[in-house]
């Protein structure tokens, strides 16, 4: 009885303890939705993909991994051409897939790893304007444009010093554009930073160095709102899981010895809860909105993603693992309920739209589950091209982004977007 109710009382909080952009969204504005959460509640999008669902597809220049971002009914999204030596950011219509506009810089290929690509990081949108990071070897480039492709700034940092290239994502929270600029030590003698920029002027807000170390992180932090303020909620190995406050990057708390590998995955929140991953581990955080965290509980390597972020949604955590398995557990303490192993291997990190989980694979599989603690897989369904990107959506339109091309995927007859 005392399990049953702590799963009740837990599933509750979850329920309830929701920020106000964890819920659907017209936009999705970040990498994996608003705060990073991946949740949505829209309900008509289809579960098979039927000829008469693809409403529109656009062959992209180059090819990438980023994840698509929608605002104000624009599709943004990342490719890069190796051979050409370019790098493009591309405006697209949701409605009907029309190419609004291209800008493409320059950039000198270098090496990354075999899994990466040149365009892995995410752009970020909010309703005027996209900020789009490029990440080289020798600089950092974060640029704003408007809705209607007019360059309004340019900030250039160091490039970040790293074995595999990189991807991390930049997100918004007020009025400033986050991201992180990590090296490791064994490429860079530099101190590694977290950086706010002002999204209206371009101007640099506040710049937190962080630890050197083995590995960098990719992954994108979330916002926490405590009793007393607003935190951005990081994860790294050099310095585990951070509270990093938003109105000056001064450092709320920190776990540093909580993630000893790299994090690729980004943090999840749900109420007074965090759930990040590193490399062979799965850490649950309790009691984030107060001012001493500690750990819930860790899952082994069997059970923990280290590029796919995890899902909470319900009370129950679901795990899509890069070798292909998935697994729910309660999300209170852990307990596995099922792992399975519906399909290939996954990067791209699932979503949650009503009841059914999606995530691509990395052949490029949308693989479709039921939501709940019964394993059924609804439906697999071929986009003809690899994937190592997240879902995304825009209204009641599916956006799906393989390796060089985009679709919009709906429902016949359906009102795509709002009006």
């Amino acid at each position: 009885m005392a399990r049953i109710a702590f799963v009740i009382l837990f599933t509750a909080g979850l329920i309830g303890g929701f920020l106000p952009w964890a819920h659907a969204q017209d936009d999705w504005d970040r990498f994996r939705g608003p705060n990073g959460t991946g949740l949505s509640d829209a309900k008509n999008i289809p579960v098979e993909f039927r000829e008469q669902h693809r409403k529109w597809s656009l062959a992209l220049e180059g090819i990438g991994h980023s994840t698509p971002v929608v605002a104000n009914q624009t599709v943004f999204v990342t490719s890069a051409d190796r051979d050409a030596g370019k790098i493009h950011l591309f405006a697209v219509r949701a409605t009907d897939g029309f190419l609004l506009w291209q800008k493409s810089q320059p950039f000198d290929p270098f090496h990354i790893n075999t899994d990466n690509s040149y365009a892995s990081s995410s752009p970020v949108a909010d309703a005027y304007r996209v900020y789009w990071l490029i990440l080289e070897e020798k600089r950092t480039v974060l640029t704003s444009f408007t809705h209607a492709g007019k360059q309004v700034w340019q900030q250039t940092f160091d490039g970040p010093k790293t074995r595999h290239g990189s991807g991390c994502s930049p997100m918004i929270v007020d009025d400033l554009v986050v991201f992180t600029l990590e090296h490791e030590e064994s490429k860079s003698e530099k101190s590694s930073q977290w950086i706010a920029i002002d999204k209206n002027s371009g101007h640099i807000r506040w710049q937190l160095p962080r630890n050197t170390v083995t590995s960098n992180s990719f992954s994108t932090p979330c916002v926490l709102l405590t009793n007393e303020e607003k935190v951005l909620i990081f994860t790294s190995e050099g310095h585990g899981l951070a509270a990093v406050r938003v109105k000056d990057g001064s450092v709320a708390w920190e776990l540093s010895d909580a993630l000893s590998a790299r994090a690729i995955s980004s943090p999840v929140l749900s109420g007074n809860h965090v759930w990040a991953t590193r490399k062979g581990e799965l850490v649950a955080f309790k009691g984030v909105k107060g001012s001493s965290p500690e750990i819930a509980y860790r899952l082994p390597a069997k059970y923990s993603p280290y590029v796919p972020t995890p899902l909470v949604k319900d009370g129950l955590l679901y795990n899509f693992m890069d070798n292909g398995y998935v697994s729910c557990h309660h999300a209170g303490d852990g307990e596995l309920i099922w792992r399975e192993k519906p399909g290939g291997k996954f990067y791209g990190s699932p979503i949650c739209i009503d009841d059914r989980l999606y995530a691509i694979t990395r052949e490029g599989d949308v693989i479709v589950l039921k939501t709940g603690e019964t394993f059924e897989v609804l439906a697999v369904n071929s986009m003809g091209e690899k994937s190592h990107a997240t879902l995304t959506l825009a209204g009641d339109m599916l956006i799906v982004r393989t390796f060089s091309k985009l679709f919009g995927i709906a429902n016949a007859g359906s009102s795509t977007l709002p009006e």
